[in-house]
């Protein structure tokens, strides 16, 4: 999907924190013979952004019939990365678990879970990124962009505390949509939500910031060259 040198190294960056985290995971399950299974899948529900991320820049890309078209497209690309957007930095809330660590094994219970928070974190703020792109390419002013980065983490402060502490997943919205949209409603007038959502957004924002300030700040790509037939 046109991926650029800086996209490569970033994507060999997650690589390499994933592994690390699944070796980690795999000499904590021979020392202490307690599988900590959970945050594979976590790990895994944490890479589905950065692929939905992608997708979104080539949607932002490809040249359509008309602007509206590719708004469109680009919108349910980037409504769908959204839905999966805050499974990435949840994995941070993994840390209650250390609450059932042993005490001995406590040192690796935070190694362990600590790199797979990492992988999960860059995961986001890469995806995030991308996003960000797809919508500079697609034509969005520098403001509208930022702005977007705002609600996005705002949206995942939010989604983790509904994934955390209400139980809800990703697919519950489209197999219960009804349930979360009451359990979201009912949650938006308690301050410690609003506290919460807000304190996890502003960690997300800083961390951009931060990714932001060591790669650069996101640029519009060239739109895909229109595909042509060569005779024989």
């Amino acid at each position: 999907m046109g991926l650029t040198p800086q996209d490569r190294r970033q994507l060999a960056a997650l690589v390499l924190l994933g592994m690390l985290a699944m070796a980690l995971l795999a000499a904590h399950w021979a020392a202490v013979g307690r599988p900590l299974l959970f945050l594979v899948w976590n790990m895994f529900l944490a890479a589905v952004p950065v692929g939905a991320a992608c997708l979104a820049r080539w949607v932002a890309r490809r040249r359509f019939t008309s602007p509206l078209r590719g708004w469109l497209m680009l919108g349910l690309t980037a409504t769908m990365w959204l839905g999966f957007f805050p499974n990435a930095p949840y994995i941070i809330t993994d840390f209650m678990h250390l609450r059932n660590s042993k005490p001995n094994w406590l040192w690796l219970d935070v190694m362990v879970i600590g790199s797979a928070a990492a992988m999960g974190l860059f995961a986001g703020l890469l995806s995030l990124r991308w996003v960000h792109q797809a919508l500079l390419t697609r034509g969005a002013r520098p403001l509208v962009g930022w702005a977007f980065v705002l609600v996005a983490t705002l949206a995942a402060g939010f989604g983790v505390f509904l994934g955390r502490f209400q139980r809800w997943n990703t697919w519950d919205i489209l197999t219960r949509p009804g349930d979360v949209l009451a359990g979201a409603w009912s949650s938006l007038g308690e301050v410690r939500v609003l506290a919460f959502a807000l304190l996890f957004a502003l960690g997300l924002a800083v961390g951009y910031a931060v990714l932001t300030l060591l790669v650069g700040t996101p640029q519009a790509e060239e739109p895909d060259a229109p595909a042509t037939i060569s005779g024989a």
